[in-house]
């Protein structure tokens, strides 16, 4: 990946994504440690019931993430095709040169 600035070939790519996390409330885990602790069966119950009302949050997390490509539009689509196969959504923030010269597949030792 070539940067049009200076022609250097050192790109940083930095992905946005957003993490959902559930809250129960003092009530809630109270009605659920009760509910739980007369019956057994009710554990089971008692998500599927008590799911909907949980308040979410979302929470955003930055990974950056480091692609050897000859220029930008080349990055945006090695981000795009590793990223293709992720369960999560994401945003590419922003795409820049990186003073990193190389980058090394790891490999763990026998």
């Amino acid at each position: 990946m070539t940067c049009p600035k200076c022609g250097s070939e050192n790109v940083n790519v930095q992905i946005v994504t957003k993490v959902k996390t559930k809250h129960r409330g003092c009530f809630g885990w109270f009605l659920w440690i009760m509910l739980a602790v007369c019956t057994f069966g009710l554990i089971l119950i008692i998500p599927a019931l008590t799911n909907s009302k949980t308040k979410t949050k979302e929470k955003k997390v930055a990974v950056h993430l480091y692609v050897r490509a000859k220029d930008f539009k080349g990055a945006v689509s090695n981000v795009e095709a590793h990223m293709s196969t992720s369960a999560m959504d994401y945003t590419i923030a922003s795409v820049s040169e990186t003073a990193i010269m190389d980058v090394f597949d790891y490999k763990p030792r026998e």
